[in-house]
C-alpha cells in the first residue's frame, strides 16, 4: 500500500524536521508500505537528508510561474 503526504507550504524547517523524526519511527514499525513525502521546497533538503536510508521516497512540487 502507498503511504503519503503532500505538505504544500505548510511546514517551516523546523517543523519538517520535528515531523520526520517521528515518522521514521512509524515507517520502522510499519515496514511493509511504501512510504513518500512531499515537504515543501524550502525543506526538501533537509527532509531528505534526514530519511536517507529509510524506507520512504522523498518527492518534489513541480513548479510553474502561475
Amino acid at each position: 500500500m502507498w503511504i503519503g503526504s503532500g505538505w504544500k507550504m505548510n511546514k517551516t524547517q523546523h517543523e519538517a524536521a520535528a515531523y520526520v523524526r517521528q515518522l521514521r519511527l512509524f515507517i520502522k514499525e510499519n515496514p511493509d508500505n511504501l512510504w513518500f513525502v512531499v515537504p515543501p521546497f524550502t525543506a526538501l533538503c533537509g527532509v531528505a537528508e534526514m530519511l536517507a536510508g529509510c524506507a520512504a521516497m522523498v518527492c518534489a512540487y513541480n513548479m510553474h510561474w502561475d
